[in-house]
């Protein structure tokens, strides 16, 4: 029995037999590098893309390709990247077009380019650059072109549906963001730019201090295992937001330490590191190591406005505690914050509009990073 040994793993129905091997030159009918244009000719907005060596560079009144083209970035932070062009675009010379011969498939090759992790192939001065002739003479393993054409369409079908998630995600995020700025009063003001119908009146001045309990945890010794082999979900800074914990404690490393327990929807707060100043509804019932607080309202305050104000504030708060991104927030800073309070049903109301906002936003996060893991799944087994 004969082993064909360069096929790949999974395979639209129809096809068979090993794909063959040959030089990247003789599958594309071109395959060079493209134009310089002035820095001052290209604009925000135009007729034609610009692709430089990083990708879009922005747009310009001229073109000097036209058609499908894979885009390799020839130069740049970035180089090796992949880009794909369809319609009259300019590319600059440090961006290297693509383009199938009549026995290839051009967006077949974009995403073969791609698995090719092409920038290794870049020189090692301080400005690494591709040369056009070094990856022409690269070999690889290609099928028939309507195989080719079958995959290559199947991963830009893929592509699209992950793009619409991101365009969704990225409106709802700018929907979010504005209206954080309009639905809290601005520095000085007393009421807000937009209030949902039913509700009037001036909102009142609080102190965190006044309306919250705060408390943050511990950690258990380091380095005692029966600490560390419990049930007990252990919340680090980086975990605010998650439904899940890498680390759990046992009891006696509960009893044996600073960790304290928190409830779910508990409002938790990141005080040290790169994280100070993110804020997150714990979505488990767990501990809470010393990075956290926890923010626990005693009177009528809703914990969700509370931490969409934290979200929205953070910029301010971090930029006004944190000189340089160095040293920690803590409680009693979080305690002498002062914010504008509407009455509690309008806080509600605030909040429950943001909890929906959020929920929009995480189900297209979630699909992004569903289909991004099929995409990277099916490229490591659609290719040879």
């Amino acid at each position: 029995m004969i082993v064909e040994k360069n096929v790949p793993e999974i395979r639209f129905k129809g096809f068979s037999g090993e794909w063959g091997e040959t030089e990247l030159a003789n599958a594309a009918s071109n395959f060079r590098s493209g134009k310089f244009i002035k820095a001052e000719d290209i604009k925000k907005e135009g007729a034609y893309p610009v692709y430089g060596g990083n990708g879009l560079r922005g747009f310009t009144s001229e073109y000097n390709h036209e058609g499908a083209y894979a885009l390799i970035g020839r130069q740049g932070a970035l180089c090796g990247n992949m880009n794909f062009s369809y319609g009259k675009a300019f590319f600059t010379e440090h961006a290297i077009a693509v383009q199938g011969n009549a026995n290839n498939d051009t967006l077949f090759l974009y995403y073969k380019l791609g698995l090719m992790n092409l920038g290794q192939y870049s020189g090692q001065s301080a400005q690494p650059g591709l040369s056009v002739n070094k990856i022409t003479e690269l070999e690889t393993f290609l099928p028939g072109h309507k195989e080719q054409t079958a995959i290559g369409n199947t991963f830009q079908k893929l592509d699209s549906l992950i793009n619409q998630h991101q365009q969704k995600h990225n409106k709802l995020s700018k929907i979010k963001k504005a209206m954080l700025e309009k639905m809290f009063p601005k520095q000085g003001e007393t009421m807000p730019e937009i209030r949902f119908k039913g509700f009037s009146g001036e909102w009142e001045e609080v102190r965190f201090g006044d309306v919250v309990t705060c408390f943050s945890g511990g950690t258990p010794l380091v380095g005692v295992e029966e600490y560390y082999k419990g049930n007990i979900p252990f919340i680090r800074s980086a975990e605010i937001n998650k439904a899940s914990t890498e680390l759990t404690i046992s009891e006696s490393g509960l009893k044996n330490s600073s960790a304290k327990m928190i409830e779910v929807g508990t409002v938790l707060y990141a005080l040290y590191g790169a994280t100070s100043g993110e804020v997150g509804r714990a979505k488990l019932c767990g501990a809470i190591n010393q990075a956290i607080l926890a923010i626990i309202p005693i009177a009528r305050m809703c914990p969700e406005f509370l931490s969409q104000w934290l979200r929205k504030s953070k910029s301010s708060i971090v930029s006004t505690y944190l000189q340089g991104g160095q040293g920690n927030l803590s409680g009693d800073i979080v305690k002498n914050l002062v914010l504008m309070s509407p009455t509690f049903e309008e806080q509600t109301a605030i909040g429950n509009y943001f909890q929906k906002l959020d929920a929009l936003i995480n189900q297209h996060q979630q699909q992004i990073n569903k289909l991004n893991n099929i995409k990277q799944a099916c490229l490591s087994k659609m290719f040879v």
